[in-house]
C-alpha cells in the first residue's frame, strides 16, 4: 500500500519550490551564493556564461557579438584618457590575444547581477591561467581577480558596454 505525504510535508514542499525561483540560477554561481533574480537578470547571466565560455576557447568571434560598439574602456584610471579605448581597440586587443596566446583556462564566479532599467552591472570573480608566447618561449601565467561589467540592453539584446 502506498503512503501519501501528510499535508505538512507538502506545504513543505511546495513553499521550496516556490522559493527556488527567486534566486538566479547559474553554473558559474558558487555553492552557497544566493542572487535575486528577474527575467533581465538571467538573460544578463546568460550572456556572462556565453563570455565565460568565448574566453576559455578563445573564441574571439563569439566574443566580438557579446560587445557593444558603444563600448568603452577607461581601463581603470579616471585621471588620464591616454589609456582609454573603444569598440575599434578591443578588436585589436582580440587580434593580438591570438597572435600571443596558446592556450587559456578561465572560470568566473558572479558576485552580483543589477539589473537597472536598460543597464546592468555584474561583480564576478575570475581566475584565469594563460600560456602566452613572448621571445624567450611559452609561459604560464595565473591571475585572480574580482571584475565588475557593464551592460546595456540594445534592441533587446544584452552587450557588454565596458568592463572585458
Amino acid at each position: 500500500m502506498m503512503r501519501l505525504p501528510s499535508l505538512a510535508t507538502f506545504l513543505v514542499l511546495a513553499t521550496c519550490a516556490a522559493c527556488g525561483g527567486q534566486y538566479l540560477e547559474s553554473p558559474l554561481l558558487e555553492p552557497g551564493v544566493k542572487i535575486r533574480t528577474t527575467p533581465e537578470g538571467e538573460a544578463v547571466s546568460a550572456v556572462i556564461e556565453d563570455y565565460e565560455r568565448a574566453l576559455d576557447s578563445m573564441d574571439i568571434e563569439a566574443i566580438r557579438v557579446l560587445v557593444s560598439q558603444d563600448y568603452y574602456e577607461n581601463a581603470g584610471t579616471t585621471d588620464t584618457t591616454t589609456d582609454d579605448y573603444g569598440f575599434d581597440e578591443v578588436d585589436r586587443m582580440f587580434t593580438m590575444l591570438l597572435e600571443h596566446v596558446e592556450d587559456m583556462n578561465v572560470e568566473i564566479s558572479l558576485r552580483d547581477v543589477i539589473v537597472d532599467g536598460p543597464d546592468a552591472d555584474v561583480l564576478f570573480e575570475y581566475t584565469m591561467r594563460v600560456r602566452y608566447s613572448v621571445a624567450e618561449g611559452s609561459h604560464w601565467e595565473t591571475e585572480r581577480d574580482v571584475n565588475r561589467v557593464q551592460l546595456r540592453n540594445e534592441d533587446g539584446n544584452w552587450r557588454i558596454v565596458s568592463g572585458l
